[in-house]
């Protein structure tokens, strides 16, 4: 005679709660991954930008995102 074994649940809240803590860890692991992904991009960015030839003031106009270039300014002081 095979025996059938039930999984039977006897503590509904503490189940409640370890649901909610895997569910909450896992968006927090997922938010970590896209956090890293733009992380990296911005590292990229960063480092296809500084070796660059750097930018005048004229070019300055034109750029959307200023972040990460090097320029190059001439003019005098007036003191």
């Amino acid at each position: 005679m095979r025996t059938k074994y039930r999984f039977k649940i006897k503590n509904y809240k503490l189940a409640a709660l370890a649901f909610i803590f895997i569910a909450f860890f896992t968006y927090l692991g997922c938010w970590q991954l896209s956090r890293a992904h733009y992380k990296q991009a911005l590292l990229d960015s960063y480092a296809e930008r500084t070796k660059q030839t750097p930018l005048t003031a004229r070019d300055l106009s034109t750029i959307q995102d200023w972040r990460f270039y090097r320029v190059q300014l001439t003019g005098t002081f007036d003191n």
